[in-house]
């Protein structure tokens, strides 16, 4: 009987705290929130072709040549496409972080940041100001 009671002493403290980290995670899995795509960068050794665009932007022709990371393209082309959404989120959240998340996806600084510089350097060539700048 003794050891019966030990058993029970050890017993039921140990179901509590089970009890309180189950639940615990339960309401961390399950609470409500947007859970977007991202990219998860694949390396890879294809190649990929590097697009040309020209536009008419107020008295000249814009040309601009870029390429896309290839590691950053093939992660973006296997990476899911659906938002999950838990709980009573609104359309208008849901669309809002996602979109916030595909800008705002580190695997394509590299891509925002030559593009920037390359409108940075056009700004500088053609001695635009801050009404004519094409960023």
């Amino acid at each position: 009987m003794a050891s019966q009671g030990k058993i029970a002493r050890y017993l039921i403290p140990l179901l509590l705290i089970f009890l309180i980290i189950a639940i615990g995670v339960t309401l961390i899995v399950n609470r409500d929130g947007v859970v977007p795509p991202r990219i998860e960068v694949q390396q890879t050794s294809l190649p990929l072709p590097s697009s040309d665009y020209s536009f008419p932007f107020g008295n000249i022709t814009i040309s601009l040549s870029g390429s896309v990371d290839p590691a950053v393209y093939y992660g973006a082309k296997a990476a899911k496409k659906e938002t999950v959404v838990r709980g009573n989120i609104s359309d208008s959240t849901w669309i809002r972080e996602t979109y916030l998340a595909m800008i705002n996806d580190p695997a394509q600084d590299s891509f925002y940041s030559s593009l920037i510089a390359t409108f940075r350097s056009i700004r500088s060539q053609q001695h635009l100001d801050d009404d004519e700048y094409l960023e």
